[in-house]
């Protein structure tokens, strides 16, 4: 039997998918021995954060309940941008894991390439996903480049005086532990509330505490792109 045609392989399965807000964007053929997941070999993950005045006098989007975490305080980017480059490179997350998924996990050093913080308003947040899903000629590695492309370079995007809603973060890495991109991410947003009594840099240097106050599993977590 003839190997089957990509395309007609894409086109079948998004015929099936015509009812739901997903789509398929690229498929080709691998070997036999590709594993979806562990065959990867960076993994590149996109958190929302919507701060300040949520539920006041400028109200939320109604998609911000499924696509970003709304919190209350408005953050400091400079200083969640200081403690995601203190993230970069390869470090022991075990702090960063989850408790109960702990002892499923032989090792837990992680290798981190990028982390940026950046500010955008709503619609730029979306854009980004969308132009790092369709750049180049829709293959991944092209697809990561560009999406990554605004955070490269341990600066971050936006600057702090930025009328943007939205806090854009974007975290490459050879792997990550269960939980550990919500754990970093909620860590970053108590550094960038600049109160003493919370998460400073040096705290996150040190390791994150394994029971968080305010900790919310249920932030958003779009897989942007997988190498």
């Amino acid at each position: 039997q003839p190997p089957l045609d990509a395309c007609k392989v894409k086109a079948a399965i998004n015929s099936q998918l015509r009812h739901l807000p997903l789509r398929i964007l690229d498929c080709r053929a691998v070997g036999d021995d590709f594993h979806a997941r562990f065959s990867a070999v960076q993994r590149t993950y996109h958190y929302r954060i919507r701060d300040g005045d949520v539920g006041g006098t400028a109200a939320a989007s109604v998609f911000d309940s499924s696509t970003a975490w709304c919190v209350p305080h408005r953050l400091q980017v400079a200083p969640m941008q200081e403690a995601a480059d203190a993230l970069v490179g390869t470090h022991d997350f075990a702090n960063f894991c989850y408790t109960g998924k702990k002892s499923d996990v032989e090792h837990t050093v992680r290798h981190i390439v990028e982390f940026g913080v950046e500010r955008c308003s709503h619609t730029e947040g979306f854009a980004d996903h969308l132009k790092a899903a369709a750049s180049g000629d829709g293959h991944p590695r092209q697809s990561a480049a560009s999406g990554l492309s605004a955070a490269s370079g341990g600066g971050g995007g936006g600057s702090e005086g930025s009328s943007g809603r939205h806090i854009l973060i974007k975290v490459t890495a050879n792997g990550f532990l269960y939980h550990q991109v919500r754990r970093m991410v909620w860590a970053l947003a108590q550094v960038g509330r600049c109160e003493p009594d919370w998460v400073s840099v040096d705290d996150i240097r040190r390791g994150l505490p394994q029971e968080e106050e305010g900790f919310d599993p249920d932030l958003r977590l779009p897989l942007n792109k997988k190498l």
